[in-house]
């Protein structure tokens, strides 16, 4: 419910109300009594008609009929209308608290001879742009940002409110092969695994909203228009599951000893096929305990003109047929000074059976990789990189592997931001395959000059069939500091046969940053440094050297290295016994130690 003062709620409870409309459309001020009587009406929903249903994407609609002559002819297209609604709240007939119900962008304007019929949708149609990244990782905030920026949509939450909605501070990454064709379909996706659905709110911001089990507010029968109808059952879940586009099984998750209302199937999610299948079954568990709130009955009600009423809201509806029935509005239809039409929908828990919880025949995404095709997979960064002078940051990660290929394209372009503090600024490109530094090739951009630059990297990487490789591109900048806005590092492998990594590979990537440690204060104490031999040779014994205080006055900085030889029959190591080995055999032990 849109946050009304309470004389407004006093208000909504009068027998008799009285409204106001007010419209911008484009530059023009527009009122009720420009608008053709009962043609005015906003239309949205988030879930089917059917079913409770999370990450859904829908569009809100605004109709209405204008006098003619108001906006010139041809001018329509893409006019943006921003509409609120007053209702007085005092005997002031002057005094009225305006509720905004939205912005929209004209779509279709028709002249008949009432007027001009305008047909107008919010911007989640501005999501129905195509999306060409095969992968994207980040946390649920940043991969939001990168949707909205590219759209052209303002995010209407912050990090901190993103984060604390379901599995809103995990780490995320988009499966190879989805079917996110546009960012509608990706936005989806991403809004289920968070157990939301996705709204454009009455600013024209995007927000994801959950369901919940908080009452909103109650609408007696006295308010309440003929026609109404609530259904006999409680909407319920106990469990959740989803396809595992790798294995093609079925994973489920149920609520232990309650296991006997709906299931909610998440489908394939490619935001559930990363990361160990114990990690992928907390996320569900995760997002089934939000369902859990879902405790609503299905019903479809007419209420008095109820404009701060808004999506997701918990009604509930005593006396008469509501019978104290709670209701959560899934779909609205606004008329101005007519009716507040809202739905709920839901399915009847009692309809379950024990085959919906353990059904296989799940349609997933299962791809096929032609080894005779060249595929591509693309990345771009969904965080800002900020590279201080004298930092290595890493701006791509990518992973892959072929099936018949000896030789794949590295191809990307990074816009950077340079900040010089001395002459020249030196951007330098460091290359890693598996870990290791590719030595001989360092791409290096020199500027004299702050503002954008561009960088461009082209590289082949030789590869082995079926093996699996993480390809790494770190940037060093010498001489000031570089800054790499989100998306602004874009990448794509490609290859003959090239195919996507489909389930956990083993790699953990963990780093750490300590601030400057100061030396005052610091009291030298002796130490000991033990070198330990791996057992790649097995032989017994044990080596220490022990150094007493260094004092740090006048102290040379050196390196040293310290190697000793060591030739027995056996080396005893750390209290484990290993076989003997020949007198022949050598043990070298090193310890550099640098200050």
């Amino acid at each position: 419910m849109y946050n009304v003062t309470n004389e407004y709620l006093e208000a909504m409870q009068e027998p008799i109300q009285r409204y106001k409309l007010a419209l911008e459309i484009g530059d023009q001020q527009i009122t009720d009594a420009d608008i053709v009587a009962g043609s005015f009406q906003i239309k949205n929903q988030c879930s089917d008609n059917n079913v409770v249903q999370i990450g859904s994407v829908y569009t809100g609609e605004l109709k209405m009929t204008l006098a003619a002559g108001i906006i010139e002819r041809n001018t329509w297209e893409g006019l943006r209308i921003t509409a609120s609604e007053g209702m007085m709240i005092s005997e002031d007939p002057e005094e009225f608290e305006y509720v905004p119900l939205g912005v929209f962008y004209v779509a279709e304007a028709n002249h008949n001879d009432k007027g001009v019929s305008i047909t107008a949708y919010d911007d989640m149609l501005k999501f129905d742009k195509s999306f060409t990244l095969s992968t994207t990782s980040g946390r649920p905030y940043d991969i939001l940002k990168l949707i909205c920026d590219d759209c052209g949509v303002s995010l209407g939450m912050t990090r901190g409110e993103i984060e604390a909605l379901t599995n809103g501070d995990a780490p995320v990454a988009l499966y190879s092969e989805n079917d996110c064709q546009t960012y509608r379909d990706l936005l989806f996706w991403l809004a289920q695994f968070m157990a939301c659905y996705a709204t454009i709110n009455r600013s024209g911001r995007l927000v994801l909203r959950q369901y919940t089990d908080t009452i909103t507010s109650e609408v007696s029968r006295t308010f309440r228009y003929q026609g109404s109808s609530f259904s006999d059952f409680v909407t319920e879940y106990s469990g959740a599951g989803f396809t595992d586009i790798e294995s093609q099984d079925y994973i489920y998750v149920g609520t232990e000893g309650e296991d006997n209302k709906l299931t909610y199937n998440l489908g394939a999610s490619p935001f559930l096929q990363y990361g160990t299948l114990s990690t992928r079954k907390q996320y569900v568990i995760n997002i089934l305990n939000a369902l859990k709130k879902i405790q609503y009955t299905p019903f479809r009600a007419r209420y008095l003109n109820s404009p701060a009423y808004d999506l997701g809201d918990l009604i509930k509806n005593p006396g008469g047929i509501g019978a104290g029935a709670v209701g959560c509005i899934m779909s609205f239809e606004y008329s101005f000074t007519n009716r507040l039409t809202a739905e709920g929908f839901g399915q009847n828990p009692a309809l379950s059976t024990a085959s919906d919880k353990v059904d296989k025949d799940i349609a997933g995404i299962i791809s096929r990789t032609d080894k005779n095709s060249i595929y591509f997979y693309t990345f771009k960064n969904a965080d800002e990189k900020q590279i201080e002078d004298g930092d290595t940051v890493e701006l791509i990660n990518i992973r892959y592997t072929t099936t018949e290929a000896k030789q794949v394209t590295f191809q990307a372009e990074i816009l950077a931001d340079a900040s010089v503090t001395v002459e020249d600024i030196v951007a330098r490109i460091l290359y890693y395959l598996d870990g290791t530094e590719i030595t001989d090739y360092h791409p290096t951009e020199t500027w004299s000059e702050d503002g954008q630059h561009i960088i461009s990297l082209y590289y082949m990487i030789d590869v082995e069939p079926g093996t699996l490789y993480r390809w790494q591109v770190f940037l060093n900048a010498a001489g000031g500091s570089i800054t790499i806005p989100p998306e602004h590092a874009r990448a794509t492998i490609w290859g003959q046969g090239l195919v996507a990594i489909g389930k956990w590979d083993g790699y953990i990537d963990a780093e750490d940053t300590f601030g400057v440690i100061p030396l005052d204060d610091i009291t030298l104490a002796a130490f000991t440094a033990e070198a330990e031999a791996a057992p790649v040779v097995m032989l017994e014994g044990d080596y220490e050297e022990t150094f007493g205080v260094i004092p740090l006055d006048d102290i040379t900085v050196a390196a040293f290295e310290d190697i000793p030889l060591i030739n027995k029959e056996s080396l005893y190591i750390t209290g484990t016994t290993w076989q003997t080995v020949k007198e022949s055999t050598w043990a070298q032990i090193k310890d550099a130690f640098t200050w």
